[in-house]
């Protein structure tokens, strides 16, 4: 079974009801299959969007039943490499998709995702993590 990973950009539009039916699908498919993990910084992402009541209420449940991918020292020295690959490219991606795009690296995941910025960052470390484009 493949673990894959899941960017704040797949997850927000398939947790709101407004949210596109094709992320709202492919989300629930990862979750049916036990193959849907988080880490730290989505997690957090999620937690400063979620509106009181039932938002946070289903957050705290979601956050209980997904595995998270722990955000390591090696993780994080997945994220300095990434940071000095993208700064030598002259991309300019986001603290949070850094994180996200190291912790792929490192555990070797795909990430779901809806950010154009993960394909600058699957340039960088190629085969070693697989960027899931919408």
């Amino acid at each position: 079974m493949n673990i894959v990973l899941l960017d704040s950009s797949v997850l927000i539009p398939a947790f709101r009801a407004s949210g596109g039916e094709v992320e709202k699908q492919r989300v629930a498919a990862l979750l049916t299959n036990g193959q849907a993990a988080l880490t730290e910084s989505v997690l957090l992402e999620l937690w400063r969007g979620a509106k009181p009541g039932r938002e946070q209420e289903r957050l705290v449940d979601f956050a209980r039943t997904v595995p998270l991918l722990q955000t390591t020292p090696a993780v994080w020295d997945k994220c300095y490499e990434l940071a000095r690959r993208c700064r030598a490219k002259g991309f300019q991606i986001p603290l949070g998709d850094l994180l996200v795009g190291a912790c792929a690296w490192q555990y070797s995941v795909a990430i779901e995702q809806l950010d154009v910025h993960f394909e600058q960052i699957q340039v960088l470390i190629g085969a070693d993590a697989h960027i899931l484009v919408a």
